[in-house]
């Protein structure tokens, strides 16, 4: 369950597992299972993962998808990962597309609003889980967006 569970939601659950339907099952295999190049990929991702004040953050580059034999432009889940980080209340992950674009995957805790980041650099989301793409160098990419980011946590902090 997640902040945007609904009553018809639940309803529509109910119905399902009254038809059969295992949800015990379905969760693990939706969630919790991945394929093992994803394993790989957060493992090389993982090994370079940084504490900057309240984010946690890491990447993915093209070479690491190779190396592990993972085909997708995404981050095979990471960034719900690193959004379990005591120590943070937002997680990223830049992910090196095949495009040579980046792609930006935003997680935050409730209270922090992501959605305003990624809008702002041209992507869209949620209040707790946003993104973007942007075309720039992974480097130029990290060092914008973590600006971005912070100047944000800052205002909302101000704010409250």
């Amino acid at each position: 369950m997640n902040p945007w569970t609904t009553p018809r939601t639940v309803q529509a659950a109910l119905k399902l597992m009254e038809a059969g339907a295992q949800l015990t099952k379905i969760t693990d295999h939706v969630l919790n299972r991945r394929p093992f190049s994803a394993i790989c990929l957060w493992a090389q991702s993982l090994n370079s993962v940084q504490l900057d004040g309240r984010i946690v953050w890491s990447q993915i580059t093209q070479a690491m998808r190779r190396q592990c034999g993972f085909s997708e432009n995404s981050d095979a889940g990471l960034v719900n990962f690193l959004n379990t980080t005591d120590e943070a209340d937002v997680a990223i992950v830049f992910v090196e597309r095949d495009d040579g674009r980046i792609k930006v995957d935003m997680r935050s805790v409730p209270g922090v609003d992501v959605s305003t980041v990624a809008v702002g650099l041209g992507g869209g989301g949620h209040p707790q889980a946003a993104g973007c793409t942007l075309e720039s160098s992974l480097d130029e990419t990290r060092k914008k967006v973590l600006a971005v980011v912070r100047q944000a946590m800052s205002q909302e902090k101000q704010q409250a």
